[in-house]
């Protein structure tokens, strides 16, 4: 069996996974930012450390899947939305190989969660697919002919710090009017706050106002959309994917995924709306884990992992 290990900014999430992708056991460990210097990255070795002996030579491969931008090719994080963050140079891979003289891979987290979808989800079956994750950003990846597009340096998709609004306000990347600013989880939350003069801590929240009839989270809700449609039609336009996964916490709520479904085919020339489909992500908070894998089984294709 493998080991697949998902970095976040808040918990690392880690389990055993068979070669076909079928998870057979699975836990999420909050990042212990109190014990480390480099949280993220130590708190991931420390609990690879730990399951690596629970399951003592049984475990044939490491896959990581990682967020920040990612070197797949260097096994490294090479970039986060922090210039100076410590965690710029997290060496996963050569890390995974010293330790436990396997084979190990890493790549960015959303690309993870697109593979996993891809391998044992919502886009099985599809060639071309675009995925995005709402949730305190914007996390994207596509697939091209059956496969992850990386680009030069493997951090394609950075889709959440493309402009929306070229006069916006400043992103923390240095940049303004980030997609993300307009149309993470987070963004939905600051709107309902403008709208209804009242704080909200969360995007839960709006949709249960929404649910109690307040017509400030209702407004806020609809420019939330509006703006997702937007930068999402910019993306098919590029793209002309089979189809449109969205993931992340909010995409459990149905009025996300119906409103998408109504207004994206309204916002692309009609050639590209024909037979796309929007669709939720399945497989949750484990899409991570069975991605990792899955690009590890990919980066190594003469390997027959057990």
């Amino acid at each position: 069996m493998l080991l697949g290990v998902d970095i976040g900014g808040t918990a690392v999430k880690i389990g055993t996974v068979t070669p076909e992708g079928e998870i057979l056991a699975f836990e999420t460990v909050p990042v212990n930012y109190a014990a480390y210097e480099n949280a993220m990255f130590e708190t991931a070795m420390a609990e690879t450390d730990r399951w690596m002996k629970a399951h003592a030579g049984r475990i044939t491969g490491i896959g990581f899947s990682a967020t920040g931008q990612v070197n797949p090719d260097q096994g490294a994080v090479i970039g986060a939305e922090d210039a100076g963050s410590v965690y710029i140079g997290s060496a996963f891979r050569t890390e995974a190989e010293k330790r436990y003289h396997l084979p190990a891979a890493v790549v960015n987290d959303a690309d993870a969660a697109l593979l996993g979808e891809c391998f044992a989800g919502a886009a099985r079956g599809f060639r071309d697919a675009l995925m995005i994750t709402l949730g305190t950003g914007i996390g994207g990846a596509f697939t091209v002919d059956g496969r992850l597009f990386l680009g030069h340096r493997g951090i394609a998709g950075e889709m959440g710090h493309m402009a929306l609004y070229q006069d916006g306000p400043p992103c923390v990347c240095g940049r303004r009017g980030c997609f993300q600013h307009y149309a993470s989880a987070r963004a939905l939350a600051r709107r309902a706050a403008e709208e209804s003069g009242r704080p909200f801590r969360n995007a839960r929240e709006v949709f249960d106002a929404m649910a109690a009839g307040e017509a400030g989270a209702h407004r806020a809700f609809e420019g939330w959309m509006e703006d997702i449609a937007a930068g999402l039609s910019s993306l098919v336009h590029l793209l002309n994917p089979q189809i449109v996964l969205i993931g992340g916490g909010v995409s459990e709520q149905e009025i996300v995924i119906d409103t998408l479904r109504e207004m994206l085919p309204r916002r692309v020339m009609p050639r590209f709306s024909e037979e796309l489909r929007v669709e939720r992500a399945a497989l949750g908070n484990r899409a991570g884990v069975i991605g990792a894998v899955r690009f590890l089984q990919d980066r190594c294709p003469g390997k027959a992992f057990a």
